[in-house]
């Protein structure tokens, strides 16, 4: 095979491949969850491995919730294991594209944004101990 014979087929590979990767579908989960408070001041760092699309809140009563859109997960719940304002998240699918996060705790405020690959939390609260972890 001569040189540009070979150069079209590993274009044309080049190509094929690129087709397939964007027919899969694309992965948006949970990937990380951090967390960390000091003097009643905490962050909740929640990354996706694909960038949020939106984000609305609503709060009431010790719950916060989040629904974030352009991710998905599976449901799950997450007890955070350190002091925290924030003792439960709660994540449940609530459409193809979207997520809706449930916060529970003993927080006064929060504030959410969308950052770079996730959502970052900001709230205010006395820490309660997380659950008893044995090995």
């Amino acid at each position: 095979m001569n040189r540009s014979a070979s150069s079209i087929v590993f274009a044309s590979l080049l190509a094929a491949a690129g087709s397939v990767c964007a027919a899969a579908p694309a992965s948006a989960e949970l990937i990380d969850a951090r967390v960390h408070q000091q003097d009643g001041q905490g962050t909740l760092w929640l990354a996706f491995d694909t960038q949020p699309g939106g984000l609305e809140m609503d709060s009431s009563l010790n719950t916060q919730r989040l629904l974030v859109t352009g991710v998905s997960s599976a449901d799950r719940r997450i007890e955070i294991a350190v002091p925290s304002a924030i003792s439960v998240i709660e994540l449940t699918q609530t459409g193809e594209d979207s997520v809706e996060i449930i916060l529970s705790g003993m927080f006064e405020t929060v504030q959410a944004e969308i950052r770079q690959g996730g959502i970052a939390i900001l709230y205010q609260g006395d820490p309660v101990p997380g659950p008893v972890v044995t090995r």
